[in-house]
């Protein structure tokens, strides 16, 4: 089933209220062909809970969608390592993989966002709106913060204070910009490694 994608549909009339939870299994999806849509043609669930279990590799998502655009919480549980390829979709505010005993890798939202790690070695993809309206927790492990910004300088406070508030639980700093980048060793030295 490494390729296939798959649909959880479900009555709209199923959900009705503001913390309504479905709870999908992934298991066996290693490679990124596979898609995972929920839809119910209404109203949706709040709270996704997503369990990776183990596989004979990483646990591989190419795009995550709800189609009722409900969907506000990604909860992550189960022993394997699970890969979000696509940014999630806007509305989601919180991923917490506290209680996974697997690692996860996701590009978060544009939108203030909340993030808890747990043991694995987590990764967190940022891009270019990493401010002070998130807040991230990447738990134990040898986590990665990765954003999208041409310059860490120590010109932007609003930026510059985010990666340092960061640096207190992901060991390593990634800027995913191609591009020639400018430093400040004040804002990033908090960091183990830098990529």
């Amino acid at each position: 089933r490494a390729t296939n994608n798959f649909t959880v549909e479900y009555l709209d009339t199923v959900f009705d209220g503001d913390d309504d939870e479905v709870t999908v299994v992934v298991e066996g999806y290693t490679t990124t062909d596979a898609d995972l849509t929920l839809d119910g043609g209404g109203e949706g669930p709040e709270i996704l809970n997503l369990v990776s279990n183990d596989s004979s590799d990483d646990n591989v998502i190419d795009s995550l969608t709800e189609a009722d655009g409900d969907l506000n919480d990604i909860v992550q549980t189960g022993p394997a390592d699970l890969v979000i390829t696509d940014p999630l979709q806007a509305g989601v505010e919180s991923y917490d993989a506290s209680d996974a005993d697997g690692s996860c890798d996701f590009t978060a939202p544009a939108g203030d966002f909340t993030f808890t790690g747990g043991p694995g070695d987590d990764r967190i993809n940022m891009g270019g709106d990493l401010d002070d309206g998130d807040d991230l927790d990447g738990g134990a492990g040898e986590n990665t913060l990765a954003v999208d910004e041409p310059d860490i300088d120590g010109t932007d406070a609003v930026l510059d204070q985010a990666i340092e508030d960061a640096s207190a639980s992901f060991a390593i700093l990634e800027n995913v910009d191609a591009s020639a980048i400018a430093l400040d060793v004040g804002v990033v030295g908090g960091f183990d490694d830098f990529l």
